[in-house]
């Protein structure tokens, strides 16, 4: 439902991105974001919907774009450690400081990190896939990821996102403000006015793209080779 935020707030930055912007918050946001992502975020559903059946097919190698501190491919690494599977994960983000927080983790040793663009990688992996990365986008911009990701991905891509709705804007205060001394709650806020609608998704993407939606407020956009 989207009546109060009929179009996205594409203008709006969020705190963390700043490059000067508090280092002892942004730490604290990385480090709260596994508490939030296991919160709000649906991997475990994904994880057994899609990952999990690919594994199990002979996918092995799983690519995190715009990894942040790196708290969704730990949860995955455990999950795959749990059912027995065998998988390297890969995590990748433009940002010096992201992953400077998640090298400094406790990372199992199928789980590495570097600073790196997708655009340039020369090569990619068996599933890629990312978290609250769509709506930093612009449409042309969308268009460029799901073309990057096809070349890159051979067996399939999952982009999990925010789905902008009245509803989340008002209901998320009542967890984001439980995130205390980070840009938690006041980053929370913007992406939700800067989230697509699977109604938008779906006239951006390219042919053979699939919006779904598995959870309140989340998108999924999803590719298969």
């Amino acid at each position: 439902m989207t009546l109060y935020l009929r179009e996205r707030a594409q203008s709006l930055t969020e705190r963390m991105d700043d490059p000067h912007c508090d280092e002892k918050k942004l730490a604290r946001t990385y480090a709260q974001f596994a508490t939030i992502n296991a919160l709000l975020s649906g991997w475990t559903g994904i994880y057994r919907r899609e990952l999990r059946p690919a594994l199990q097919s002979g996918a092995r190698t799983v690519l995190d774009i715009g990894c942040g501190g790196g708290d969704v491919l730990r949860h995955l690494a455990k999950l795959t450690q749990r059912d027995g599977l065998s998988a390297e994960f890969r995590g990748i983000d433009p940002d010096p400081r992201a992953i400077a927080f998640a090298q400094a983790q406790h990372n199992p040793a199928n789980l590495h990190f570097e600073q790196a663009d997708l655009y340039t990688l020369p090569s990619g992996a068996d599933i890629l896939l990312s978290n609250h990365v769509l709506h930093h986008l612009t449409s042309d911009e969308l268009k460029t990821l799901c073309t990057a990701c096809e070349r890159l991905a051979s067996v399939k891509v999952i982009h999990n996102d925010l789905c902008r709705d009245d509803r989340a804007l008002l209901l998320f205060p009542f967890v984001g403000g439980w995130f205390r001394h980070s840009f938690i709650f006041e980053d929370g806020m913007r992406s939700i006015r800067r989230a697509f609608t699977q109604k938008e998704l779906e006239k951006i993407v390219p042919p053979g793209w699939q919006v779904t939606t598995s959870a309140p407020f989340r998108l999924q956009l999803q590719w298969k080779a």
